[in-house]
């Protein structure tokens, strides 16, 4: 897999109703406050900020544990006391409008593990 740091990149997308783009993500430092920009076809953009939970921390800002490990690797040896978490943030949109971009938070402690962008098709009419 590709890991990044986020440093405030421009990501770009075919525009669609999305309902949110849910990000997959660690942080090594703790409680670290980021920005997401999601970026409308109609020109428009809204700003959305995320508390992020340091990796070795159970969830503690609404985010959910997507993944996590009784224990570490570490560059000495195996740290067994120590659990580990890949957590879950959804990033709401606007459903009513084509969403073509995300700007991520300039953040690099925030590595991005993967991205989902979930379309608003799925909603009920």
């Amino acid at each position: 897999p590709i890991i990044f740091g986020c440093k405030g990149q421009r990501l770009e997308f075919g525009a669609v109703a999305r309902i949110g783009v849910y990000v997959l993500a660690v942080t090594t430092e703790e409680d670290v406050q980021g920005e997401f920009t999601l970026i409308y076809a109609d020109g428009s953009s809204e700003k959305k900020q995320v508390t992020f939970t340091h990796w070795n921390d159970a969830p503690k800002h609404g985010e959910l544990a997507a993944f996590s490990t009784p224990h570490r690797h570490t560059r000495e040896a195996d740290d067994p006391s120590t659990r580990c978490y890949i957590d879950e943030y959804k990033v709401d949109a606007d459903y009513k409008k084509k969403l073509v971009g995300l700007v991520l938070p300039n953040q690099p402690a925030v590595k991005v593990v993967a991205l989902t962008l979930a379309s608003a098709s799925f909603l009920p009419n």
